[in-house]
């Protein structure tokens, strides 16, 4: 109770001590009056910031203490003794507390050197929340530096290339990412230029920076060709090939097929000229600028009209224009798809007689009923014999002239004298089916009343037996 009593009047002595600077009476009175909190902000206010901690350490909890410095500290901050209030936010590891406490007060430096010694993880999104704030102000040197330092160069070149302050934008590009986003910013100017004064003012631009390639390509792509011509006339004549190309396809897509044909052939691309004509089926220009400009394109455009002559049904002078471009298989395959077995066939034994059996194999299947079912004549069919006949496919000859048949020919005269070419053919080239082709011969003749000629058969059957 007395000790209670004696209160008061430690604090009393405790304040004259501290009034006349005799700090250690002073923190043994506060201590002895239970008020360890006063000794604590006696030495804060005279900055003696150790002994402050020891006191708070030796009579405080750590939640006390906590919650004093920062009292403490937010009463130092009105004050602006900001250098004060940071060490106490820092004892009690209140980092935050303290970055913020610069923030508000738009003390970058300082609250970087914070981040970047409590907050590592931070220090880029920092840059950057400052680069934005000084951008907002209109300080863009500033922003430029904090973008640059967040690693957010491309930041500070788009900063300057919205406000079209060009130099600036380009002297970050070329410093902190090289030529090619030099030149991307420069390109970018010269399309602003160009807006406001005109494609040649674009290019002017570029040629000045030397990207004169690219000035070239950027007046192409504007169509201003005579600008295009004269930049690469200047300085860079490996490109004038490539301007006429492309001044070429822009008047054919204009239909000035004439100019566009000039171009190409300035352009030393005869083969696009011709080209182009074909697609027009424009025959005799295209044929004028093979004969002129590329002899190998004379054949190509023969057989490109040859083919157009085909889809309008003139298939002799499509022949005649095959044969001439070298190209006959083209000519029997024309004639096969018009189902023109005969004419194929002629150009076949004339001009690639290689090709004949696969000619008579498209028609009909093998001649096993497929002839007929093919809706051919008789004729048809017998020159697809024979074909087979002169090529040596004895067997599918043989099956062939089998596949002829009542429905086929009303004429047993003629029905005999095709049957018996399958006969013929077997006893000659393939004696192995000999006696079956004889027996289904021989049972077809009878059916047409043809007894003796079966008759006979059927003795050579038996006579091979006794031989």
């Amino acid at each position: 109770a007395d000790n209670t009593f004696a209160l008061p009047f430690y604090e009393k002595l405790a304040a004259h001590y501290a009034a006349s600077r005799q700090f250690e009476q002073a923190e043994r009175s506060f201590v002895k009056s239970s008020r360890p909190q006063r000794a604590v902000e006696m030495y804060v206010q005279a900055g003696q910031y150790e002994k402050a901690h020891k006191v708070a350490k030796a009579h405080m909890s750590a939640h006390e203490r906590t919650e004093l410095y920062i009292t403490l500290a937010q009463g130092l901050e009105v004050g602006n003794k900001l250098n004060d209030a940071e060490q106490l936010y820092l004892i009690v590891q209140e980092f935050d507390l303290a970055i913020n406490m610069y923030k508000k007060r738009e003390e970058y430096e300082q609250m970087l050197r914070l981040v970047s010694k409590y907050r590592k993880e931070l220090l880029n999104d920092t840059y950057k929340h400052i680069a934005e704030q000084f951008e907002m102000k209109g300080n863009l040197k500033k922003a430029e530096h904090y973008y640059v330092e967040a690693k957010m160069w491309t930041s500070a070149m788009s900063m300057y290339r919205q406000l079209e302050k060009w130099e600036d934008a380009k002297r970050v590009a070329k410093i902190h990412g090289g030529k090619q986003s030099f030149e991307k910013v420069v390109l970018a100017q010269a399309h602003a230029t160009f807006k406001e004064h005109g494609a040649e003012a674009g290019a002017q631009l570029l040629a000045k920076h030397g990207l004169i390639e690219i000035a070239i390509d950027y007046a192409i792509e504007h169509s201003n060709f005579q600008h295009a011509f004269e930049l690469a006339t200047h300085s860079a004549k490996h490109k004038l090939p490539d301007i006429h190309l492309k001044k070429a396809l822009a008047l054919e897509d204009d239909e000035q097929f004439k100019l566009a044909e000039d171009e190409f052939i300035a352009a030393v691309k005869p083969k696009e000229a011709i080209d182009m004509y074909i697609h027009q089926r424009d025959w005799v220009s295209a044929m004028r600028v093979a004969e002129n400009y590329d002899r190998d394109g004379v054949k190509d455009v023969m057989v490109h009209q040859a083919k157009d002559l085909v889809d309008q049904n003139n298939l002799q002078q499509a022949e005649t224009l095959f044969i001439q471009a070298g190209k006959p298989e083209l000519a029997v395959q024309a004639y096969s798809s018009k189902r023109m077995v005969n004419e194929a066939v002629r150009v076949c034994k004339k001009h690639c007689p290689q090709m004949l059996g696969d000619v008579v194999d498209s028609y009909g299947d093998g001649g096993q009923g497929g002839a007929g079912a093919a809706g051919q004549s008789l004729e048809e069919v017998l020159d697809a014999a024979k074909i087979y006949e002169e090529t040596g496919n004895y067997s599918r000859a043989i099956d062939t002239y089998l596949s002829i048949n009542e429905t086929t020919s009303a004429d047993p005269d003629r029905l005999e004298e095709v049957w018996e070419n399958a006969v013929r053919l077997a006893m000659k080239h393939a004696q192995e089916r000999y006696n079956d082709i004889v027996a289904v011969v021989a049972k077809r003749l009878k059916t047409i009343q043809r007894f003796e000629a079966a008759a006979e058969l059927y003795e050579s059957i038996e006579a091979a037996k006794e031989a």
